[in-house]
């Protein structure tokens, strides 16, 4: 607040900034609990350990304080300078030579250091966190699915692949394995096994197997062939975790503005889409200010206009964000409409900005 001199800017600053806070405090718990109830199969189903459970939840925070931040800008917005149109107190303040424009100075000051916080979210914190949410999913998934297998019990642990354990110990040592593995098509494994251990290497789940034998059935001939092994590492992870590789959404932005030339169009398309969206989201917090700043500071002060003003800003940013979707959608095919996105939101805050340079209209 500092940024922001004056007692009439300060004290607008400090009910905008306690209204984005309470905002974000209040809308973030009630997605994020959705996305926890998405994500209790792993702890009721799969045995994965709390503090496991608790960190992945955790890094779900920045990508939705990242997407509910613009919106709790408007909010805080709207609601700090309606309110101060309804007491009357945004009368008085022009009335002692304010313009509108002058008003807004603490809205706008607010809302660039949102757009800055928003951009660090986006660049930085997000794609990390994604990062790390898909492989501590992985892990989880296949941690969990060996935490379940149970002595004398035929377990299928994904499509294709069934295991077969005899005796499992405390300390986690697999007894009498039986692995039947029908992941690749046309291509049938049995392997037989003393002893194994499941460990984690590069966040992929992998099964050592000691003094065992492996049978297969060649495809072409249809004869059985036997192998015989001291140790064998079989991986539990199936065949498009490995060849998908990560998502657009745990990229940096240099790859998603540059694509490997190893990838296919359509994923070429998806990666450039989700650069623009990068680059073109924090800027959404300005047009959504400058909306609410229009809604209020413009126009004639009445009771009847301090309801409909208001209302009119909501369906501005219904329509808007309504708009920034579409374009978004579409540039996944046709890249000039990711450009057109944040384009779009520069052109809503110039315009506003301007329109806040005289109480007219």
């Amino acid at each position: 607040m500092l940024l922001v001199p004056g007692i009439l800017n300060r004290y607008l600053a400090r009910q905008i900034i306690l209204g984005i806070v309470g905002t974000i405090a209040v809308l973030t718990p009630l997605v994020w609990l959705m996305q926890v109830l998405h994500l209790l199969p792993l702890l009721s189903r799969q045995g994965v350990s709390f503090l496991s459970f608790l960190w992945m939840i955790l890094l779900i925070l920045p990508g939705l304080v990242e997407i509910i931040l613009p919106v709790a800008v408007f909010i805080a917005i709207l609601v700090t300078y309606s309110r101060a149109m309804a007491d009357r107190e945004l009368t008085v303040m022009l009335a002692s030579g304010r313009s509108p424009a002058q008003l807004s100075r603490p809205a706008i000051v607010i809302t660039g250091a949102c757009i800055l916080l928003s951009y660090l979210l986006t660049l930085v914190i997000v794609p990390y966190s994604a990062r790390h949410i898909h492989h501590l999913q992985q892990s989880l998934r296949s941690q969990g699915a060996v935490l379940l297998l149970q002595d004398g019990v035929f377990f299928n642990i994904m499509p294709g692949l069934t295991v077969y354990v005899r005796q499992k110990d405390s300390n986690g040592e697999l007894h009498g394995l039986l692995i039947n593995d029908e992941r690749q098509p046309g291509h049938s494994s049995t392997v037989l096994a003393r002893h194994g251990v499941m460990i984690i290497k590069d966040h992929m789940p992998l099964l050592v197997m000691l003094d065992g034998s492996r049978q297969e059935i060649d495809p072409h001939t249809g004869h059985l062939g036997m192998v015989y092994f001291t140790q064998e590492v079989l991986s539990l992870s199936s065949d498009t975790q490995h060849a998908e590789g990560p998502s657009p959404e745990e990229l940096p932005l240099s790859t998603l503005m540059h694509p490997p030339k190893t990838v296919s169009a359509h994923e070429s398309g998806r990666m450039i889409a989700e650069g623009w969206k990068r680059l073109g989201e924090p800027l959404t917090a300005l047009a959504l200010a400058v909306i609410a700043l229009n809604a209020t500071l413009r126009g004639q002060f009445s009771r009847q206009a301090s309801v409909q003003r208001p209302a009119w800003a909501v369906l501005a940013v219904i329509a808007f964000i309504a708009l920034n979707l579409m374009l978004h959608s579409l540039s996944v095919k046709h890249v000039v409409f990711g450009i057109i996105s944040p384009c779009v939101a520069l052109l809503v805050g110039a315009i506003g900005l301007f329109r806040l340079r005289d109480r007219a209209g």
